[in-house]
């Protein structure tokens, strides 16, 4: 973060240091509310909360797997009514070992076909990012779809309007004119406002960054090399 950094809350609307928020993934990294918006919500949201009531372990309880009937240290603690998960731990464990085994076989190959669950389209294993908690270890949506997903969720721009964007600037970078090469051209935003700019190649975008969004500073860079192209030795 850089020395000075402020960001208004989204929550008291006052602008505020960086150091007066939480790291979050929302827009310059940080979180939208300050710290004291937020001890604030959380005091309000647990106050009136019941304390949770342990309840004691069952003698018997029936698997709901399995369908046996067994001792209630049997099962571990879930949200049951019971306080205790539907399934024995053993049915628990074979269904996990059921699940990475089927996993592992699935991702050997990885010119199976596996279809995008938001275009349906069938494409390679290639294709799909790694995933988490899914059968065959890989994500639901397809490379293409996930990169929409992200776009939308992390700056409110649906693929439509993301593209009608890229058309506006000739499918090139805004700075450098450079197209796309291997990766599509990132959304380049104020870290203070979010406010949507417009879309850079990750150079750029990259550079920007490094530079803290300081026009000054890419000013003073921009007169620091082109005084030494005025000044080189002539031969």
């Amino acid at each position: 973060m850089e020395p000075g950094f402020q960001k208004v809350c989204t929550k008291c609307k006052a602008m505020k240091a960086g150091e007066e928020y939480h790291k979050g993934r929302s827009l310059g990294g940080l979180f939208l509310w300050c710290i004291p918006c937020e001890k604030i919500y959380h005091q309000e949201k647990f106050k009136n909360r019941p304390a949770r009531a342990i309840l004691p372990i069952p003698d018997t309880k029936l698997c709901a797997k399995c369908k046996a009937v067994k001792s209630g240290t049997e099962f571990n603690a879930g949200r049951g009514a019971d306080g205790r998960h539907i399934w024995c731990r053993e049915c628990t464990s074979e269904a996990t070992r059921t699940r990475h085994e089927a996993s592992k076989l699935l991702a050997i190959d990885k010119d199976s076909p596996k279809t995008c669950c938001v275009c349906g389209v069938q494409r390679v294993f290639s294709d799909f990012n790694a995933g988490y908690g899914t059968p065959d270890g890989k994500n639901p949506r397809c490379k293409h779809c996930e990169s929409d997903y992200k776009v939308k969720r992390k700056f409110g721009l649906s693929k439509a309007q993301y593209d009608s964007l890229l058309e506006s600037q000739g499918g090139v970078c805004a700075i450098c004119s450079s197209p796309p090469a291997g990766k599509r051209l990132a959304v380049d935003h104020s870290h203070l406002t979010g406010e949507i700019r417009k879309l850079l190649c990750s150079r750029c975008n990259t550079g920007l960054g490094l530079f803290g969004d300081s026009p000054e500073s890419l000013k003073k860079a921009a007169e620091y090399l082109i005084s030494f192209l005025t000044t080189q030795p002539s031969t």
